[in-house]
């Protein structure tokens, strides 16, 4: 069996790779909240004539995904800089 990324674990500890995967998924959580917002607004602009019901449902279903959203951020934030961290501290030898 080949180990195709021999190389490139010598330049990056597996924790670099967590962290910079990490920072990959903190970004992709932001956008997502960021449209997320913006289907909200379009929510709250919904003409007359639409079942409430529908409207409320939508709009509380993506309220409670925002939410979600925010949390995992704030948490995803929390890992990245403890990473950061344990990389400057002496994380980055390999061995």
């Amino acid at each position: 069996m080949t180990q195709p990324n021999r190389s490139e674990s010598a330049e990056t500890t597996p924790l670099e790779e967590a962290l910079a995967k990490n920072v990959d998924a903190t970004e992709e959580v932001k956008r997502a909240t960021d449209e997320l917002t913006i289907v909200r607004a379009v929510l709250d602009k919904v003409p007359d004539g639409t079942p409430p019901g529908d409207v409320e449902l939508a709009a509380k279903r993506a309220e409670d995904v925002e939410d979600d959203l925010s949390s995992a951020t704030e948490k995803l934030e929390q890992v990245n800089d403890t990473l950061a961290k344990e990389v400057k501290a002496g994380g980055t030898k390999n061995g």
